[in-house]
């Protein structure tokens, strides 16, 4: 009965288990492919347990003691016999053979290839490129893992067992020639040099670490691509940017009121940020809108403009981009996207937009800029009274950088940006330029604030101030905490990377429990600030209330009909786009 109530709960538990992992993937949305191949691969890594139970349930049935009571009248034997039935019992052994020795002449083959392939050539490797943080650390990690590779007493004591075998043949007792004896040594070499070949002694603690190490890994990998593949829900273009039909369509003659209860601080900016003809006060949600515009391509970005702030008032400035890699041909062919926002009736003053996450480029500028801080994170929540290493946290982070400076200097958009906006004030008739971006535009934006002196907003933005002193040139904290501004939807992971600087600003996201990644997109965040702090004259994203489940606005003109407003406003949008086409050059980044 045992042992097919064991067989019976192994496979309910295995349908259990099976049932919670697929009822949780149906809850996060996962495609019913997708679903099926995730399902499919649990049942064949469960199939192996379920057998194995199966076929010691089986041996028990061949090898489980008959009951057999002999036929007296004698309670004692009949007691007896119960008792060594109820005793029985059956265990299942596995052992390990080894069935061949290896030679002297293969270990030290085998142990010179290990030397020459993962050590020596990486280690030259590195030398050559001349990455000389990089070669002095594992040079010195390679001569320690060494020592504790091969001459690890815990590890050694592993293979052989302990040293009282060591010599000891079966039948005779031990004898000493010398200290050990000569075929004693021998013995105990050939024993641990085949400890390392078949790999045994594994330091569990280390095995640990691998394990955090690799999960935090895999969690800022899942974090990113998840910010790619939800990034306003686009169809991405090649270059990285969409058309306005598919991000943002707005309309006029409708509007948001001010929410009644306590709205968000910075719903109205009087102080270090403008946009002309705000009367000295910015909107958040100019700011937000501009952000998630470095998205769109042009000419469909030039007509969101003439529809946000008016005809004409504000232009999608591809020439002055054009200039700037005319001066700077190296940027020629880099991935980095930005536009540049200009203003008819002032000037003097500019806006640059970076964009986000969209490109394989992008996503490799995410991993090695923030990767080390992210890690350094986890680690800090992991050990007990992490909070005590914050001060020094960042000297961690720079070290670690440091060791791929080359190949993070590779992706540093922020270098690209930087000198575009100090290009700006030194070389044209800007004399105030303003940063945003969203998701790595956003850190971007936040990084090349501090770097250029100027005020940055980033939406959905990782953070800078663990990793300040990996950039070139170093951020300060009081760049970060006085120059930047960052807006933090509730529940969105990006800007959970890296410590925030003192000025940011929480907003709420109305997404799904089960959609992860669902508050990391800027039209999202752009439809809170409009609902929230009033949309003040600019017109309403349609898509607040077809995609974000936000109440419809209320109509300020003759059109009461806000889903017929939203359809004629996508028709008429495409007759511009293509009216403006037939005249449009390409340009800008």
């Amino acid at each position: 009965k045992e042992a097919t109530s064991s067989f019976v709960c192994a496979v309910l538990g295995n349908i259990i288990f099976i049932l919670l992992v697929a009822g949780l993937l149906v809850w996060l949305g996962v495609a019913g492919a997708i679903l099926g191949i995730i399902i499919a691969v649990i049942i064949l890594c469960c199939i192996p347990e379920v057998m194995s139970i199966f076929r010691l349930k089986r041996l028990y049935n061949d090898v489980s003691p008959k009951d057999v009571v002999e036929e007296n009248n004698d309670e004692d034997d009949v007691a007896a016999s119960e008792e060594e039935a109820v005793s029985s019992a059956i265990y299942q052994v596995w052992e390990a053979w080894k069935l061949n020795k290896p030679t002297a002449t293969f270990t030290w083959i085998f142990i010179a290839l290990e030397v020459i392939f993962l050590y020596l050539w990486p280690l030259i490797h590195m030398a050559v490129l001349k990455n000389a943080p990089s070669t002095i650390l594992f040079l010195f990690l390679g001569i320690f893992s060494g020592v504790r590779y091969f001459l690890s007493t815990s590890v050694l004591l592993q293979g052989i067992g302990n040293f009282g075998s060591i010599g000891l043949r079966e039948g005779e007792a031990l004898k000493h020639k010398g200290l050990l004896g000569v075929k004693s040594k021998r013995e105990w070499v050939a024993k641990s040099r085949l400890s390392q070949i078949v790999g045994i002694g594994n330091d569990k603690s280390l095995r640990f670490w691998n394990m955090i190490y690799t999960l935090l890994v895999i969690f800022f990998v899942v974090v990113v691509i998840g910010a790619v593949a939800t990034t306003d829900k686009s169809s991405t273009e090649s270059d990285g940017q969409v058309k306005g039909t598919s991000q943002t369509l707005l309309v006029s003659g409708f509007a948001y009121e001010r929410q009644p209860n306590l709205p968000y601080p910075t719903c109205r900016l009087k102080k270090g940020l403008e946009i002309p003809g705000g009367d000295g006060v910015v909107d958040l949600s100019d700011i937000a809108f501009v952000a998630g515009l470095a998205y769109v391509k042009m000419p469909d970005s030039q007509i969101m403009l003439d529809q946000w702030f008016g005809a004409g008032v504000a232009t999608d400035n591809v020439e002055v981009i054009d200039d700037f890699v005319t001066v700077f041909p190296e940027y020629s062919q880099s991935a980095a996207s930005y536009k540049l926002i200009t203003f008819r009736d002032t000037p003097t003053f500019a806006v640059v937009s970076i964009r986000g996450t969209a490109t394989l480029w992008d996503l490799m500028a995410d991993a090695q800029l923030w990767l080390s801080a992210g890690l350094f994170q986890g680690l800090r929540e992991l050990l007990p009274l992490g909070e005590v290493w914050t001060p020094t946290l960042h000297k961690m982070v720079k070290f670690v950088s440091a060791l791929e400076a080359d190949s993070t200097s590779q992706v540093a958009y922020y270098k690209e940006t930087t000198k575009f906006v100090k290009y700006l004030k030194e070389n044209t008739e800007f004399t105030t330029v303003q940063v945003t971006g969203h998701s790595l535009g956003g850190g971007l934006a936040l990084i090349t604030g501090a770097q250029s002196d100027v005020a940055a907003v980033g939406l959905s933005a990782p953070n800078a101030m663990l990793s300040r002193e990996t950039f070139d040139p170093p951020l300060t904290k009081e760049q970060l905490n006085t120059l930047t501004l960052n807006i933090v939807p509730v529940g969105d992971l990006i800007p959970m990377l890296d410590d925030k600087a003192n000025l940011f600003q929480n907003i709420e996201c109305r997404a799904d429990a089960n959609d992860i990644f669902g508050c990391h997109s800027s039209t999202r965040s752009l439809c809170e600030i409009m609902y929230t702090c009033g949309s003040e004259g600019r017109p309403v994203v349609c898509n607040c209330t077809a995609d974000y489940d936000y109440p419809q606005p209320i109509p300020t003109g003759n059109q009461t009909n806000f889903t017929q407003a939203c359809i004629e406003a996508a028709v008429k949008m495409e007759v511009e786009v293509v009216k403006m086409e037939s005249n449009f050059t390409t340009g800008g980044r």
